[in-house]
């Protein structure tokens, strides 16, 4: 298995998906870099990113960390950006991965799993139908997730389950206000604006994005 192997099949599903479109050089739907974590290598995918995160993903090409800021336009109206940090897996488990950070993948495409170390999707002022969605956001935020709660009735519980449940490291936002991009960058909410993150496992990035574009085309 190839990094070059994951990107493959990240195109593929963002291209039959078929809700998606951006308005970037060559008509590439996420830029795509190599870095090196933990002395591990890995693939960075991103749209639609804060600048921040852009130059920290693409420090030596200014130019791919232009495009990385561009977002995706949905079908219908409304915007996606999504920021993916993985590896492919061959096997589950492996022993130096923690649970929390493996999904599935493509089995079909010989990788069955990979570790995700950190990730976004998230869709924004969607016309949402008669169903009232207009914002959605999967979040995975290891940093976060494993700080301490800010409500105290929940720091015994911190210890107890091994991460944060006010703030679980994976977990969906329905109808959060989207906050400016720095501040989502930082992973921090505007204090007035209560939020519901409910505690998801962590999913196949694949399958996600396509379940999105399911309900998308029945808009």
């Amino acid at each position: 298995m190839q990094l070059d192997d994951v990107t493959k099949v990240f195109a593929a599903c963002m291209k039959d998906a078929s809700v998606f479109d951006r308005d970037a050089p060559g008509g590439n739907l996420f830029e795509v870099e190599r870095i090196k974590k933990e002395r591990r290598d890995w693939l960075a995918i991103a749209a639609g990113v804060p600048g921040s995160e852009a130059d920290s993903l693409f420090p030596s090409n200014s130019a791919r960390a232009e495009r990385a800021t561009i977002p995706l336009s949905i079908l219908g109206g409304g915007q996606a950006s999504f920021f993916f940090v993985l590896r492919p897996l061959s096997r589950f488990p492996e022993a130096s991965v923690p649970f929390e950070r493996m999904a599935h993948f493509s089995p079909g495409d010989d990788i069955p799993f990979v570790e995700i170390r950190a990730a976004y999707f998230r869709l924004s002022d969607m016309p949402g139908g008669d169903n009232g969605l207009s914002h959605l956001r999967w979040e995975f935020d290891l940093t976060t997730g494993h700080q301490d709660p800010m409500e105290d009735w929940l720091r015994l519980w911190k210890g107890r389950l091994g991460c944060n449940p006010g703030h679980p490291p994976s977990h969906l936002h329905f109808n959060a206000p989207p906050a400016d991009a720095e501040t989502l960058a930082s992973g921090r909410s505007p204090p007035s604006s209560p939020q519901l993150r409910l505690a998801v496992g962590v999913p196949n990035p694949l399958t996600m994005i396509f379940s999105v574009a399911v309900w998308l085309r029945q808009q």
